[in-house]
């Protein structure tokens, strides 16, 4: 089937994942030969997730999009398993950074309480800041609460909207992370469609 050269990766592109050579460089456009080299790309995992993201998803999460292989009929089976790969890490750092539950919502609301030395909401009370709070991820929920520990200059709790604000710019570290695994997924499957597409 002709191979078709495209803005995003020209027909020297197409060439280079062919021949595994880079347009004016040595090297390969594909996975790394060894595990060495793939623990080299340069993502930052944050430490909830170092455990279950692999090397093989960190490489198509560090591939420039300039190197995918769009129009190469030989890479039906890497992108397919890259695609693989990439939906059950996405799976798994869904299951790894669950929304907050009302357990932990109260026993942050009770510890907080007893240091400002104030009382704690009433049930109907505890329950509208379940209600306010409950879309929070966990991990943004623990750090909103150890910056209103150091920050919290009144006398009274913290009101939802106090934990949703110290909240917005905290651990963009996993933010930045997810967000480069979501554009991971929608390239691979994108040059999957591309292929799919061309072989009709």
């Amino acid at each position: 089937m002709k191979q078709i050269g495209s803005v995003i990766t020209g027909t020297a592109m197409a060439k280079a994942w062919s021949t595994g050579e880079q347009p004016g460089a040595t090297g390969s456009a594909g996975l790394p030969a060894t595990r060495e080299q793939r623990a080299s790309l340069s993502i930052k995992v944050p430490d909830e997730l170092t455990t279950i993201v692999s090397a093989s998803v960190l490489h198509w999460m560090a591939l420039p999009p300039e190197t995918m292989p769009w129009d190469i009929d030989e890479a039906e089976d890497e992108l397919t398993n890259a695609a693989s790969a990439l939906a059950h890490a996405h799976a798994d750092v869904e299951r790894a950074l669950p929304l907050v539950s009302k357990e932990k919502i109260a026993d942050a609301i009770g510890s907080i309480a007893e240091m400002l030395q104030v009382s704690v909401p009433s049930t109907i009370g505890l329950k509208l800041y379940f209600h306010a709070l409950k879309e929070l991820p966990e991990y943004k929920f623990e750090a909103a609460c150890l910056k209103l520990i150091r920050t919290h200059k009144w006398p009274r709790l913290p009101l939802p909207a106090d934990f949703i604000e110290a909240a917005k710019d905290e651990r963009q570290d996993i933010e930045v992370f997810r967000i480069k695994l979501s554009s991971a997924r929608r390239l691979v499957n994108g040059a999957l469609r591309l292929l799919h597409d061309r072989s009709k």
